[in-house]
């Protein structure tokens, strides 16, 4: 990192990481505090925690505004304001398209299985019906055990 707009790139990162899990910690805790007062149990540490948790997030907010600030002060405004204005929580257009092809493969795929006239849906062998595969497993029993076929009627 010699470079001040990779440092700059990397603070912005590493407090966007921390909001976000501090913001699910926060959301937890909420949830914990609420779940705590319907069963009648004490909630004092839940929300001291709470309270600690918003401060924390609160702070990793505003250090992230302040890099914004200075990002648009610096000598290499542009590197780090567009570091700082992309969001390691959005998908790269690279995996959004990805993500759409995968959808309309799948859509493809049960287009097809539901088609009656599709190639998957013709070549597919239609099932025996009970009885008649009854017959034909008891025809293969009898084969394999060495018997032949000598009927479904025989027993041992």
């Amino acid at each position: 990192m010699s470079d001040p707009s990779d440092s700059f790139s990397e603070a912005v990162s590493l407090n966007k990481k921390l909001a976000a899990r501090l913001l699910v910690r926060k959301e937890q805790l909420v949830d914990d505090i609420a779940s705590a007062r319907a069963r009648g149990a004490g909630v004092e540490t839940l929300t001291s925690e709470l309270a600690s948790t918003e401060q924390e997030f609160a702070g990793a907010l505003a250090e992230v505004a302040q890099l914004r600030r200075l990002a648009a002060k610096g000598p290499s405004a542009a590197a780090i304001r567009a570091a700082v204005e992309s969001d390691p929580l959005t998908p790269s257009l690279e995996d959004a398209a990805l993500e759409r092809a995968r959808e309309g493969i799948a859509e493809t795929e049960i287009e097809a299985s539901l088609t009656p006239d599709s190639p998957r849906a013709s070549s597919a062998p239609a099932k025996p019906s009970p009885a008649k595969a009854d017959e034909q497993a008891r025809q293969e029993f009898e084969r394999l055990r060495g018997n032949g076929s000598k009927g479904p009627g025989r027993t041992m």
